[in-house]
């Protein structure tokens, strides 16, 4: 609810849907005290790619850990 996210990332691990646990996504609302934060799980994400347009294009195979945190910044900005 401050703001703060604590992450520690695990350097030169391959990215792909196995390794990509959660995404995060934190916007700041104009006028607001606090930030909007938005967190999906891998079941969400996977979700989300399974029922787009475009589940199996090269942005979802090649950058997958990019397509989740678009998701999330997508679902925060609804706010």
């Amino acid at each position: 609810t401050n703001g703060f996210l604590h992450h520690r990332p695990v350097a030169d691990r391959e990215v792909s849907e196995k390794t990509v646990a959660f995404a995060y996504a934190c916007v700041w609302v104009k006028g607001s005290d606090r930030p909007v934060w938005r967190v999906l799980d891998a079941r969400q994400i996977a979700r989300l790619r399974e029922t787009g347009k475009s589940a199996n294009s090269p942005a979802w195979t090649n950058w997958y850990d990019e397509q989740a945190m678009a998701k999330a910044l997508k679902r925060a900005l609804k706010w």
